[in-house]
């Protein structure tokens, strides 16, 4: 059978002629037709639009007229799409027209609705003062409606209360029968009238007689309207709304509004099928609070899809969002559980059985056996049990390869799998992405929440709560559905220290129903010898490429820094990373914050972080004692300092408040910091360093934390930090305090960053002129010891942060730091290898005559846009800049006259004549010292034609270069080069293979490719010819990190290819399978020849 829809919009609250909208209606109006435009493109039809409500704001004939303008504004944009949809709407409390009398005696009667005894008949028999009070109140809603422009069905049945009716449609072939009941008739005043209101029998019976299940009998699907939800009746209208109106199988689900925030929930008691009730949000919400007024817009889109028996409903819920310049926007309701991909939440309603599908038609509700006496026996569809949809989402299809297939293995050979994850890492899409091979139908999927459960008896009373049936009754139910999956979601600590116990009740289940697969996740790993986990971790950098690139929400392509960018904001978790991809759907990268995306405590629900966890950090807050202070301290301390720490540094963070081992352990146990060991790229065994740990906090964790502390405290532990890493002078004098390990050089420049940052923008965000002004020549400062230290990368990322901040700051001295803010950036990009946008940023700069560069600066500028057209190899703009140079340059030896020379010279053809007039330029760098200048030719020279006279000289330049660590790393690499090609394997010591790991850190590290390559092939061909496996594995993880992230997957395959076709390096693998070098080995195996199976033909 084919799949057929009906598509909806549902809106309410529109409060059209309300007095707070003047100014607003306009801009409201706009958004809302932009973005119903934007979701039709999604829709593949509009059948009809219903409206719960408070259409206008008091029911005046004057607001109906401004209601018909809006509404045909809103069908003109339906028919551009070439859609013409019914209006199916109820009346709410602000659509009836109030009396100004509050003594009237027929208002007061009916304000006491509850007390008086009017509602039991005399109400509702032959037209009273009572019923004609509340048809005038209602009679320009009536009139409107009744000669309305817009579309409705010809054939609407009107009940007896004013806005009551019902109506069948044929909608594709699909009998659709909506219900609309007015709940708002009793509510005469703007008094408190919740638990004072309701709907009742007595509108169904004055509609349908005696044939009210009939009528529901002859459709294929109903609907029920009403403006309040059943929490608004009163007991008597709740009795028989579920008893006599809402009863089983008779209506898919009730739509509401009136509450002005958006609400889906279902009910099932004692196994018979679920009530829905979805509540709208208002299209132009006003509730006041105090003085306060909060403005909520939106609306819901859906369709509800007929297929093979069976019902599903999908909504694009929409809510409005400010941005940061105060503009309006309607986005994706984000308190939903949306797909990532198409920002919509489908789910399965309701099945019927097969003799129920005809043909041309579909599913009919198990509604024809019933009769027209509300008491007689009932038939229920107890296959009706709630569904939870894992959905293909395209950028988790990209990622996890390895983890996916061996999850697919287990399904398939074992029946089950157990995934340990984290929230925020994509185990619902994870799930989704495997589906279809491990031969599991996507419609018969069941999710259980197993954290209150501790036992296996526990974990069998869920199936009670979650779908109103016991195991046994639930278990027949999925025995008769197709390739079912059930999921038990977060299995409790207990139960996971009983992974025995789960393995036995799992074959239980395995012999009672041989077609269901079960997955278990948790948050901790389970023993081995039970279950085998697969454990989802944050995504590394390349990892993040291949997500983002595989998103349908944006275009556009980002360099590696982009990556790493998002990769920092994110910690590699892909709710993060998905709230990125949001913000990069209507903003730039550059306009995104590193900062920007923390979740604070107030927006922090249960399933983020668990309530225990957060239980424990409130009581540890809350310790007044001193060694409770002094752990939340630590803690504190560590969750503002993103990138971790070592305890060394930690315990002196204050010295007069020092931290003590005992802490660590203490937030250890209880698991709020983690510890992470940091290696050396090779063990070479030649340093007798101890392992080194840094502590950090998770990211969920850390956030928490931070929204727990006042920004005077955050500001207060910054400073502090900058007293840890540049010396108490600081604010005066940049001077790094130096560690042992270059990998610790780069915790530190990224936790300055973060500090600096802070501190800068609070000066901006208090207007602290002297602050801003003082950090901002630190960050200037601190930007230029990066590039120094060669730490690039780490200057890129500070540049653009700190003139992201400092944007909307105007005066001439922050001119003047822009400019050289931004000249930074450039030459920094240049030595990322960003050239083209390096050469943009600075011929920008270079050729804008209004700002502060002197012309030396723009001399500068030249040369570093002659290097970088050198590096692309492109000769005549290389020249033009070196030309403009040497014209602009006054004196002929200066170092920027000379380094234009050696721009020139290197584009001199004849190899004898470019070695004589290198040679001849060297000693004129010499004479005047330029060391950078002459570590540049001597290094061309070696490139040309290498010898062994020349280690001498290549020593030379690592020994002057200690401010420049570029060339020393250049000149390492080409002495490693000469040192491994002028000896054999065994005569090469660790000694000569030093300043190759060195070399190798700090290519890695900056992501700079050219140089890691060389590297990486230096070290390739060592352990080679060493048959060093592990070592080479080694090597090739890192590399291999560098070049997904770098678009260079052929080197990859080189690599790969060149171990494979290697016999003794198979033998070894067969026997080395455990470690993670051969696992990553794996994975990229299995990744690159699973994307293409022609890439690795050798495989």
């Amino acid at each position: 059978m084919t799949k057929t829809n009906i598509s909806f919009l549902h809106l309410t609250d529109l409060h059209i002629g309300d007095k707070l909208q003047k100014g607003l209606i306009s801009q409201v109006s706009k958004v809302l037709l932009d973005d119903i435009d934007y979701i039709l493109k999604k829709m593949s039809s509009l059948d009809v639009v219903f409206f719960t409500g408070d259409l206008v704001q008091r029911g005046s004939s004057e607001e109906y007229l401004l209601l018909e303008d809006f509404l045909k504004k809103m069908w003109n944009l339906f028919s551009k799409h070439g859609y013409n949809p019914y209006l199916l709407c109820v009346p709410g409390n602000h659509d009836l027209e109030r009396i100004n009398d509050p003594k009237d005696a027929t208002h007061k009667v009916l304000c006491n609705w509850i007390k008086e005894d009017i509602r039991g008949g005399y109400f509702w028999e032959e037209p009273n003062q009572y019923y004609t009070f509340i048809e005038e109140r209602f009679k320009n809603y009536t009139d409107w409606y009744n000669n309305t422009s817009i579309r409705k069905p010809d054939n609407l049945q009107w009940g007896y209360i004013p806005g009551d009716f019902c109506t069948s449609i044929n909608i594709n072939g699909i009998n659709l029968g909506v219900v609309g009941l007015n709940s708002a008739f009793l509510q005469l005043d703007g008094g408190n009238f919740k638990n004072r209101l309701g709907i009742y029998n007595d509108q169904i019976y004055s509609l349908f007689g005696d044939n009210y299940l009939e009528w529901l009998a002859e459709h294929n699907v109903s609907v029920l309207l009403t403006h309040h939800s059943p929490d608004w009746y009163e007991q008597n209208a709740i009795d028989e709304y579920k008893n006599e109106i809402y009863i089983s199988d008779s209506f898919l689900e009730h739509l509401c509004g009136h509450m002005h925030e958006p609400s889906y929930s279902t009910i099932s008691l004692n196994g018979f099928p679920s009530k829905r009730h979805f509540i709208s949000p208002s299209l132009f919400g006003l509730e006041t609070y105090g003085e306060n007024i909060s403005r909520i817009h939106g609306y819901t889109a859906g369709t509800y899809s007929f297929e093979s028996g069976s019902i599903t409903k999908t909504i694009w819920p929409r809510k409005s969002v400010f941005t940061q310049n105060g503009g309006l926007k309607i986005s994706q309701n984000e308190e939903f559980n949306l797909d990532k991909d198409t920002a919509s939440l489908t789910e399965f309603i309701a099945s019927a059985s097969s003799d129920k599908i005809e043909e041309n038609s579909l599913s009919v509700l198990d509604l024809e056996k019933k009769s027209g006496n509300l008491f007689s026996e009932k038939t229920f569809v107890n296959s009706n049990l709630a569904r939870t949809i894992y959905k293909e989402n395209h950028s988790h299809i990209a990622i996890r390869l390895h983890d996916r297939n061996k999850a697919i293995t287990h399904l398939t050979q074992y029946r089950h799998c157990w995934i340990t994850t984290e929230f925020g890492l994509g185990e619902d899409e994870f799930i989704g992405s495997l589906l279809s091979k491990a031969n599991i139908y996507h419609g018969n999927c069941f999710s259980i929440n197993c954290d209150e459960a501790t036992t296996i008896d526990g974990l069998m009373d869920c199936f009670s709560k979650t779908f109103s049936q016991n195991i046994t009754k639930f278990f027949d139910i999925v025995n008769s559905l197709d390739r079912p999956l059930i999921v038990f979601n977060k299995i409790s600590d207990e139960l996971v220290e009983n992974a025995a116990g789960l393995k036995e009740f799992s074959k239980t289940i395995f012999d009672f129903s041989p077609d269901v697969r079960v997955i278990f996740i948790s948050n901790t790993i389970p023993d081995n010898r039970f279950f085998e986990c697969i454990r989802l971790l944050p995504l590394d950098t390349p990892a993040i490429k291949q997500y983002v690139e595989s998103s349908q929400e944006i275009q556009g392509s980002f360099s590696f820094l982009d990556y790493e960018k998002i990769y920092r904001i994110s910690s590699g978790i892909p709710f993060y990373v998905d709230k990125v991809i949001e913000q990069l759907t209507f903003r730039p990268l550059s306009d995104l914050g590193d900062m920007e995306l923390l979740i604070s405590s107030d927006e922090d629900p249960d399933y983020i972080l668990s309530a225990t966890v957060k239980n424990e950090i409130n009581l540890l807050s809350e310790d007044d004692s001193k060694q409770g202070s002094r752990r939340f301290s630590m803690l504190t301390i560590i969750s503002l300092l993103h990138n971790g720490e070592t305890f060394d540094r930690i315990r002196r963070f204050d010295p007069t408040k020092p931290f003590y081992p005992d802490d660590i352990a203490y937030l250890l146990k209880n698991k709020l910091i983690e510890t992470i060991q940091v290696n050396t790229i090779f063990d070479n065994n030649y340093s007798d360093s101890e392992v080194i740990k840094i502590i950090k906090v998770p990211r969920l964790i850390r956030d928490y934390i931070t929204s727990l502390i006042t920004e005077d405290e955050k500001i207060d532990i910054y400073k502090t930090a900058c007293n840890l890493y540049l010396g108490t002078d600081w604010r005066s004098t940049i001077k790094f305090i130096q560690s042992k390990d270059a990998e610790l050089d780069l915790i530190i420049y990224q936790n300055l960053q973060i500090a600096i940052r802070s501190i800068l923008q609070y000066g901006i965000k208090c207007g602290n002129d002297l602050e801003i002004s003082r950090m901002a020549r630190i960050s200037l400062a601190l930007i230029e010891d990066f590039t120094q230290k060669g730490a690039y990368k780490d200057a890129v990322s500070l540049t653009e942060e700190t003139l992201l901040l400092i944007k909307d700051v105007n005066n001439d001295e922050f001119d003047v730091i822009r400019t050289y803010l931004i000249k930074n950036l450039g030459e920094n990009l240049r030595m990322t290898s960003l050239h083209d946008r390096s050469i943009s940023i600075l011929k920008s700069l270079c050729d804008d005559e209004n700002n502060s560069l002197s012309k030396n600066d723009r001399n500068d500028i030249r040369l570093s846009i002659a290097y970088a057209y050198k590096s692309k190899r492109n000769e005549e703009e290389a020249l033009r800049y070196a030309n403009l140079i040497k014209k602009n340059e006054s004196k002929k030896n200066s170092s920027l006259y000379l380094s234009a020379e050696y721009v020139i010279i290197n584009f001199i053809h004849d190899k004898i004549e470019r070695i004589s007039k290198l040679k001849a330029l060297k000693a004129k760098a010499e004479k005047h010292h330029f060391q950078t200048l002459k570590a540049n030719i001597i290094l061309e020279l070696c490139r040309i034609e290498k010898d062994e006279n020349q280690i001498k000289l290549l020593d030379k330049i690592i020994t002057e270069s200690k401010n420049d660590i570029y060339n020393k790393v250049r000149a390492l690499v080409t002495k490693t080069d000469i040192v491994l090609k002028s000896k054999n394997v065994d005569e090469i010591t660790l000694e000569d293979l030093l300043g190759l790991d060195i070399a190798y850190s700090y290519t890695f590290y900056q992501r700079l490719v050219t140089l890691l390559n060389k590297c990486h092939n230096l070290a390739w061909e060592y352990w080679s010819k060493r048959n060093g496996f592990d070592q080479l594995l080694n090597l090739f993880r890192y590399s291999s990190f560098v070049w997904r992230l770098c678009n260079s997957p052929e080197e990859e395959l080189i690599y790969l290819n060149k171990l494979y076709e290697n016999p003794d390096f198979r033998e070894w693998l067969e026997k080395n399978r455990e470690g993670v070098n051969s696992a990553y080995y794996e994975q990229r195996i299995f990744a690159l020849y699973n994307n293409d199976k022609a890439l690795l033909p050798s495989l």
